[in-house]
């Protein structure tokens, strides 16, 4: 992937509605954005309905994630894929068995 970045103003052009649609969404996201700092935590969903992408995937908004930590604001998205790995991590496995060729 290319370091390749476009001016502030071509940014603020391209992600305009984005961030709009975030400030009318939340008030600490337009808090953060306002003040320059901050992070803010949304679900994949709710950031769709906000700002449509093509696929309803994380990878979908690199780029607005990027923009909006060059502007101060850390956008945490969460999935409920992400979610159940989370969980799925904290499972035991110890007492599987190894041996097992049940694949």
């Amino acid at each position: 992937m290319s370091d390749y970045q476009h001016s502030s103003l071509v940014e603020e052009r391209f992600f305009h509605l984005d961030v709009e649609g975030l400030r009318k969404y939340s008030p600490e996201f337009d808090s953060a954005y306002s003040r320059g700092e901050g992070e803010i935590e949304i679900g994949l969903g709710d950031l769709y309905a906000i700002a449509p992408r093509r696929q309803r995937s994380i990878k979908q908004y690199r780029r607005l994630v990027r923009f909006l930590k060059r502007k101060g604001v850390d956008l945490q998205i969460v999935s409920r894929k992400t979610k159940r790995l989370a969980s799925e991590e904290a499972i035991d496995v110890s007492n599987h068995n190894t041996n097992n060729n049940d694949f």
